[in-house]
Order: C-alpha cells, then sequence, then structure tokens
C-alpha cells in the first residue's frame, strides 16, 4: 500500500515496472520527483528516477500535455511551472531513467504532439500549427524556421498519392497537411520567393481519400468557389502579410507565388474541406 501524495505516470513495456510521480512538500508544491515500483515484488524501491542530465536538480512543475512512443519506452510530457519556463520530462521506461529538455518561455501553453518514435515531437498552438520542435535523441528544441523546414519530408508518398508517379515517390519533398487532407508535392524546392509574380513555384496539391467535412446544407445553391477549386490564404510568420490565391482546377499542378521568404501558414479549402499546413519558402 503506498501513502499519499504518489500518482500514476507510466507503466514499462514489459509491465513489470510501474513509474510513480511522488508530489513533494505543501500541497500547493509543484516539486515533484519520479519513482518505480517493482509489480512483481509489490515493493517501491527506494531510487528516485532523476533527471539524467541534471541529477542535483529540483524537478517541478504541472503537467499539461503528454506524447507516449508506439511500443511505451519512451514517455514524454510538458510541464509548465509558475515563475519559470516550461520543459519536457522523457521518462526512459526501458531504461528507467529520464531527461528533461528546457524549453522557451514562448512555448507555454502550446500542445505536445507526435508519435515519439524517432521524430522530433511538435509543439502546435491552438489552431494546431506547430511553432517548435524537440528533438528527443539530440535533447534540443528548434525555433519556428526550424519546424517549418522539419515538415518537408523526402520519404516515400502515401499509397493514396502515388497516382501518376512511376514509383513511390521517394525523394520527391512534400509536406502533409495537419490532418493528412491534402499533400503539397514540391517540384521546386526550396520554394522561390519574389514580389514578382511570374516568379512561380510548382507546387501538386494531391487530395487525400478522406470525406468531406463541411456539412451539407441540401441546397444546391449553397456551393462556395471551394467546390470548384482550391483555395489558398497564407500568412507569414512574424507578420501581417497575407497572401490568397485560387487555383480553380482545384487540388491538382500548380503554379504559386509567395512576396517574401519564411514560414508560411496556409489554410486551403476545397471540396468540402478544410486543413491547414506550414509550408517553407526561401
Amino acid at each position: 500500500m503506498l501513502p499519499a501524495g504518489f500518482s500514476y505516470d507510466a507503466l514499462s513495456p514489459d509491465g513489470s515496472t510501474l513509474y510513480l510521480i511522488e508530489h513533494l512538500g505543501a500541497a500547493a508544491s509543484e516539486h515533484y520527483q519520479v519513482r518505480s515500483y517493482d509489480l512483481a515484488a509489490g515493493r517501491l524501491d527506494d531510487r528516485v528516477i532523476a533527471d539524467k542530465t541534471k541529477v542535483a536538480e529540483w524537478m517541478a512543475g504541472h503537467p499539461t500535455s503528454r506524447v507516449t512512443s508506439a511500443d511505451g519506452s519512451v514517455v514524454a510530457t510538458m510541464y509548465e511551472r509558475d515563475g519559470g519556463e516550461p520543459f519536457v520530462h522523457v521518462l526512459h521506461a526501458t531504461a528507467g531513467f529520464a531527461t528533461c529538455i528546457d524549453l522557451p518561455g514562448s512555448a507555454r501553453g502550446l500542445l505536445l504532439t507526435g508519435a515519439g518514435d524517432g521524430h522530433p515531437l511538435m509543439l502546435q498552438d491552438a489552431a494546431g500549427l506547430n511553432r517548435w520542435s524537440v528533438d528527443l535523441d539530440t535533447a534540443t528544441v528548434a525555433g519556428p524556421a526550424a519546424s517549418c523546414t522539419a515538415g518537408v519530408s523526402k520519404a516515400a508518398l502515401p499509397v493514396w498519392a502515388r497516382e501518376g508517379f512511376s514509383g513511390d515517390g521517394s525523394g520527391l519533398p512534400h509536406v502533409t497537411s495537419r490532418d493528412a487532407r491534402l499533400i503539397a508535392a514540391l517540384f521546386s524546392y526550396p520554394l522561390t520567393a519574389s514580389a514578382d509574380l511570374s516568379v512561380e513555384n510548382k507546387v501538386l496539391w494531391i487530395p487525400g481519400p478522406q470525406p468531406p467535412d463541411r456539412p451539407s446544407s441540401g441546397d444546391p445553391s449553397s456551393a462556395s468557389t471551394y467546390d470548384v477549386g482550391l483555395s489558398l490564404e497564407g500568412t507569414l510568420t512574424g507578420s501581417s502579410l497575407r497572401v490568397s490565391r485560387l487555383m480553380a482546377g482545384g487540388p491538382g499542378p500548380s503554379l504559386v507565388t509567395f512576396p517574401q521568404a519564411g514560414c508560411w501558414t496556409l489554410t486551403l479549402r476545397w471540396s468540402g474541406h478544410t486543413d491547414t499546413m506550414v509550408l517553407p519558402v526561401g
């Protein structure tokens, strides 16, 4: 029987070890430490699972979001604390140790997301847009610009997106929208920024197989331009600069221009769908 002050943290992948958060100090205190409990022996280990990189430093904060790898070996939890910067507490549930990754103050209020399986985690805002990336292997945090380019992949395209390609699309830079409803295949990468509208970038917009997310009114006259084209509205991160584009043919091949280099947040609408993506330009 455990005394008061303990709460569940994680379970090791083999089910032998239960990791617990031990809350320290007064009830309102944010200080905590991680303890392990041997389920077979029914015994709490005297050893504390300390931060491997800062053994002598107190861990303090309240959890706000969590990501667990598919095999359960890594559990990453974002903590915020009063009067201090947020951090990500990474519990290596198989190896039995922890690390803490400090975050910038601007990461407060963001949501930790991702699979945690060898890829950087993302810190997203309320709109689901990536603001920072967290590399668990190197314990580093990359700024907005790096998070922007981190979304560009050269891996094989999903099977549904390969129509018209001779292979699986490997090597072609592409960005997947937040809800995976649309892929932007970048035939010009990096994209060129120019105020001259004649300087165009070839982008192939590949729609996914998802059903429409816009409720039907049953009135044919209610159809919008989104039913016959692909609408793009973009905002440049860190500025008030905006662009608006309409590809009349809907998703497919297009030539697009962005007036300035940087990280562009796009809202895309077509055929009853709405999705967002972050696109690096320049």
